[in-house]
C-alpha cells in the first residue's frame, strides 16, 4: 500500500493518500464540529418546546372558550417562551444538550461512561 499515510490528530486517526494532506483531516474535523453544533441546536429546541407547547395549548383552549381572554393566551405563550429558554440554557450549561438528551433517550453512545474512568484511576 504505497502512498498511504497514517495520521493522528488529537484522538482522531486517519489513513490518507499522499495527494491529500493534513488539511483534509482538519476539514473533516471542522465538518464534525458543524454537525455537533447542529445536533446541539436541535436538542436545545426540543428542550425549549417542553414548557412552551403545554402552556400554548392551555392558552389556546382558554381563548377558544372565551375570546375576550386573548391577552391570557398571549401571556401564557410568553411565559412558555421564557421558561423554555431558561430551561434549555440551564441544561445546556450544566450537562450539555447532547448528553442530557442521550440520557433521556437511553442511548449509551451519547452518555459519558464514568465507570470506565473510575476503573482506570484505580
Amino acid at each position: 500500500m504505497d502512498g498511504l499515510n497514517f495520521h493522528i490528530i488529537g484522538d482522531k486517526y486517519s489513513l490518507t493518500d499522499d495527494n491529500k494532506g493534513i488539511e483534509d483531516i482538519v476539514n473533516l474535523e471542522n465538518n464534525m464540529s458543524i454537525m455537533d453544533d447542529i445536533m446541539e441546536a436541535i436538542y436545545w429546541f426540543q428542550i425549549f418546546l417542553a414548557p412552551f407547547i403545554p402552556l400554548s395549548i392551555v392558552g389556546i383552549v382558554i381563548y377558544f372558550n372565551n375570546t375576550n381572554c386573548g391577552w391570557l393566551c398571549t401571556l401564557l405563550m410568553i411565559v412558555g417562551v421564557i421558561l423554555g429558554v431558561i430551561l434549555a440554557e440551564r441544561i445546556r450549561r450544566k450537562y450539555g444538550t447532547t448528553t442530557y438528551m442521550g440520557r433521556i433517550k437511553g442511548n449509551s453512545e451519547f452518555i459519558e461512561d464514568k465507570s470506565k474512568d473510575k476503573k482506570e484511576s484505580k
